[in-house]
């Protein structure tokens, strides 16, 4: 399986000069994307609530270290990521911080009143998929890899509407009558 080093080193060979906090970020929202989209995780390991927004231990400890390599990444997860690098990627660190800070999961966990700052409070996933679904409902984020907008005349919609219904008139009466 694909761990969060993984993916760090997949955002590095696409950002060859991203720091750290901004690197720690866009992992965060690959894998909080991941979880709207597909509804699975990219990489197992759990994010904590840290003093600059939501941090993987591990790939903290770890990222001067880490190499830039796109091998170790699946095709699905590198959809997921560059999507996010396209929306986030021209963000800073400062700015991309600040989004964190204002966003639910991180300030829940940080700001518990059991001191989730000093403990690093995880952040659970839950508060996460809820999130950014709520944020994907009102439009906002990036657009999951293979949707598409379509630019459509209300004349069109109506025409297709209409289309539909024909098509599928029989079907819904039959479920009407149940």
């Amino acid at each position: 399986m694909t761990n969060s080093i993984d993916v760090l080193k997949y955002i590095k060979s696409q950002l060859p000069d991203v720091a750290k906090t901004k690197a720690l970020k866009l992992l965060y929202y690959s894998q909080a994307w991941s979880l709207v989209w597909d509804g699975c995780r990219l990489f197992p390991e759990d994010f904590r609530a840290w003093q600059y927004g939501p941090v993987e231990p591990n790939a903290f400890f770890h990222f001067d270290g880490t190499p830039a390599n796109a091998d170790s990444v699946p095709n699905r997860a590198k959809r997921v990521i560059d999507a996010v690098l396209q929306h986030y990627g021209s963000l800073s660190a400062k700015e991309l911080t600040a989004m964190t800070h204002s966003e639910k999961p991180w300030s829940d966990a940080y700001e518990g009143p059991d001191g989730g700052h000093a403990k690093g409070n995880p952040i659970s996933e839950s508060a996460i998929t809820r999130e950014y679904t709520e944020q994907s409902l009102r439009g906002v984020g990036p657009r999951k890899p293979g949707a598409y907008a379509v630019d459509a005349r209300a004349m069109d919609v109506d025409r297709l509407l209409n289309q539909a219904r024909a098509d599928w008139r029989e079907t819904l009466d039959i479920l009407a009558n149940r």
